[in-house]
């Protein structure tokens, strides 16, 4: 572990990354220089989490999946929420760095739809029985971060509304999130959240436990 402080038990190699939901499978994927990256070093953490090492001679990346200390209204209940959080740091500066959270193929979900609130992206996903969300932070609150110096490059410049709004970017039912620009020894970090319940009528329990923050994630393993 090098980006992430904390406490960690045992290793393995070449493990892929995903979350394992009720409807399938959400692939965590880590783009740079259009080359995609297989985490090279896993980390079992003290609290059930597990943390992934991409160590290559361009950079150092880490992700760490693991449930998150819900931070929701106390009367709303979701039966499950994983969240996975980025961090990378350039040996030497890259010019393009994608972030995927994406359906793997054999999904059961039937229907989905975008239901992003202010400093959130998020698309429901859902089928006769489990409701889930799939959320991240937008363009908004990552330009917010970079002004006030949390984990965010330099480089990122979104000026107006239109390119705030879009910057984050729909995919093969998912998201990516790219950045053009990470300097040598920036840190950049990101995170998606996954929360799902049974499928009720006019709950959006999901909706709100896929609207954290980070330090929600990582404190559950220590890692702040």
């Amino acid at each position: 572990m090098k980006l992430f402080s904390g406490r960690h038990l045992g290793t393995t190699l070449k493990q892929e990354a995903f979350i394992d939901t009720p409807l399938g499978n959400i692939s965590l994927k880590l783009f740079v220089e259009e080359i995609t990256y297989v985490p090279n070093k896993r980390f079992a953490l003290p609290n059930g989490g597990t943390l992934y090492g991409y160590y290559y001679d361009q950079f150092d990346a880490e992700l760490v999946i693991c449930k998150l200390k819900l931070n929701i209204p106390s009367h709303m209940v979701v039966d499950n929420s994983q969240a996975a959080v980025f961090r990378v740091k350039p040996n030497n500066t890259v010019h393009s760095c994608n972030f995927v959270a994406e359906w793997e193929k054999g999904y059961t979900w039937e229907t989905f739809g975008s239901n992003s609130g202010q400093h959130l992206e998020s698309v429901e996903y859902k089928n006769r029985l489990i409701r889930l969300h799939l959320g991240t932070q937008d363009g908004e609150e990552l330009m917010y971060r970079k002004i006030n110096g949390d984990l965010i490059p330099n480089s990122l410049e979104l000026h107006s509304d239109l390119e705030r709004f879009s910057f984050i970017e729909y995919i093969n039912h998912g998201f990516r999130i790219p950045f053009n620009q990470i300097l040598k020894d920036e840190i950049c970090q990101v995170h998606f959240i996954v929360a799902w319940t049974k499928n009720i009528a006019d709950d959006v329990s999901t909706w709100f436990a896929v609207d954290q923050l980070t330090k929600y994630i990582l404190e559950g393993e220590e890692l702040i």
